[in-house]
């Protein structure tokens, strides 16, 4: 029963996993696409430039730092 158990516990930690890495994964994708049509480092919501510091902090954010804490 432990064994069965365990085995559950590790299938959804590995699919969980899966989920996350095919997440980010995308991510990446979007921002080579950015790159492509020059529009990397430039925030979807406000226009403006993203920080040199967030993007080093998170290469594929699509999002200024005052546009993602309003959206909070």
């Amino acid at each position: 029963m432990a064994d069965a158990v365990t085995d559950a516990q590790k299938s959804e930690k590995t699919y969980m996993l899966f989920k996350r890495t095919r997440k980010f994964i995308k991510y990446l994708d979007d921002a080579l696409k950015r790159i492509d049509n020059e529009t990397y480092g430039v925030c979807k919501v406000t226009g403006q430039k993203i920080s040199k510091g967030r993007l080093e902090a998170v290469p594929h954010t699509q999002l200024s730092i005052d546009a993602k804490l309003k959206r909070r």
